[in-house]
């Protein structure tokens, strides 16, 4: 018998992979000499829900997981990213998961895509995680055979990389904010002298958070953060079960979540009624059983008023926050991303009760993606991978001197 010898990975040092993880989603961009493209990790869709399922023999992933998230909720493995480090197990017949192990399952079924592309790795990571579950969680990519370049935290590369639109005289329509800012990929020279501050708000299955970060023309600093798990997406994902499930009983005397299937089906339908509802489109809800069938209407008005005390608390507590981290003034920007920015109702509060001198805008889909592409990719690489809990250096490309610690390798 012949053995043949593995040949060696060879990475191209001109392309990054940006990787957005958080615990309700993982999705991936490529930055290179032909642009930036995003990478479909469940074609056709872009991003790959953050979830397993213990019911079978093979572990299920991402959407096809979600598909008996409400008829087999005792099955399902999801929302375990805050859990990294902790002993809590995920127990369902032959299989039993830790948070580490479910993650790298996923890590392993996503590696033959990440190797196609044959370029290093920069993670962003919600801030909410610390600083040793950081490197529980680079352990675990490095473990994957995976170049990791970076793990920064989300908001920070955010800031960061698209420092340079709070200057610039281009137009920022809300939902191309983060595409026109990764296409131009202007140095951060242009900032002004003056410090200035800008909000990010984001929400997974976990919590909703929202921070505070500094700019001057040097460095970006994280100056607050804050997670509400009470506030999470699995709470407003409850929520507006709920209000549909009340208009159901109001029009036909039935309640949906009394049958799994219907109540998976609605759930399945809740990104794009999301969408609706943000477009201020009325919503078409289908409800399907084996017994019955019946079609539901709903304004966005009604909709926001069944969410109108979740929208209320996270204005003021994100508020709050920014007023305590901003003493000299307020904030130049608010980012929401796309996630955020679909909760309803949320938009809206935050219109109303800015300061003035605030713009809020939505980032696209894929900006915490493309952040951590672009503004790794001019990074001289190192030994050891990089991790940026609170500073990153804006220095222009080509002299730039990176803030941060390196992971150690065990």
């Amino acid at each position: 018998m012949f053995w043949g010898r593995r040949v060696a990975r060879e990475i191209d040092p001109t392309r990054t992979i940006g990787v957005e993880l958080n615990a309700s989603i993982i999705r991936s961009a490529c930055w290179g000499p032909e642009g930036l493209r995003q990478i479909p990790l469940q074609p056709p869709a872009e991003e790959m829900p953050l979830c397993v399922a213990l019911h079978q023999r093979h572990l299920l992933y991402g959407q096809a997981a979600q598909a008996v998230a409400r008829t087999m909720p005792h099955a399902i493995c999801d929302n375990f990213l805050p859990s990294l480090g902790h002993s809590q197990q995920w127990r369902f017949g032959r299989h039993c998961l830790t948070a580490e192990s479910a993650l790298e399952t996923i890590l392993l079924h996503l590696r033959p895509v990440w190797e196609a592309q044959a370029a290093p790795l920069a993670v962003a990571v919600p801030a909410y995680l610390s600083a040793g579950q950081v490197q529980g969680l680079a352990r675990l990519f490095r473990r994957m055979d995976c170049t990791l370049r970076a793990v920064l935290l989300a908001p920070l590369g955010v800031a960061a990389a698209f420092a340079p639109a709070l200057y610039s005289h281009l137009p920022s329509p809300t939902q191309n904010t983060s595409k026109t800012l990764v296409q131009t990929n202007q140095p951060a020279r242009d900032l002004r002298q003056a410090p200035i501050t800008v909000g990010i708000v984001d929400v997974d299955a976990f919590a909703l958070s929202a921070a505070v970060v500094g700019l001057t023309p040097d460095t970006a600093r994280l100056l607050a953060f804050s997670a509400w798990p009470r506030l999470g997406l699995s709470v407003w994902y409850n929520r507006v079960l709920d209000a549909v499930a009340d208009h159901c009983i109001r029009l036909c005397r039935r309640d949906p979540r009394d049958w799994p299937e219907a109540e998976q089906g609605l759930f399945e339908q809740l990104p794009y009624a999301l969408e609706q509802c943000y477009a201020g489109q009325t919503i078409r809800w289908l409800v399907r059983t084996d017994e019955w069938y019946q079609e539901l209407h709903m304004v966005p008005e009604e909709l926001e008023g069944y969410c109108a005390s979740l929208a209320q608390t996270a204005e003021q507590v994100i508020r709050q926050l920014t007023q305590d981290a901003t003493n000299s003034g307020p904030l130049r920007a608010l980012w929401m991303t796309s996630r955020a920015s679909r909760l309803p109702g949320l938009n809206r509060q935050l219109q109303w009760n800015k300061s003035p001198g605030t713009r809020l805008e939505i980032l696209s889909p894929s900006a915490i993606a493309q952040a951590a592409a672009t503004l790794t990719a001019h990074w001289p690489p190192t030994e050891q991978p990089m991790y940026l809990d609170g500073t990153i250096s804006l220095s222009v490309p080509g002299r730039l001197a990176v803030a941060g610690h390196n992971i150690p390798a065990t």
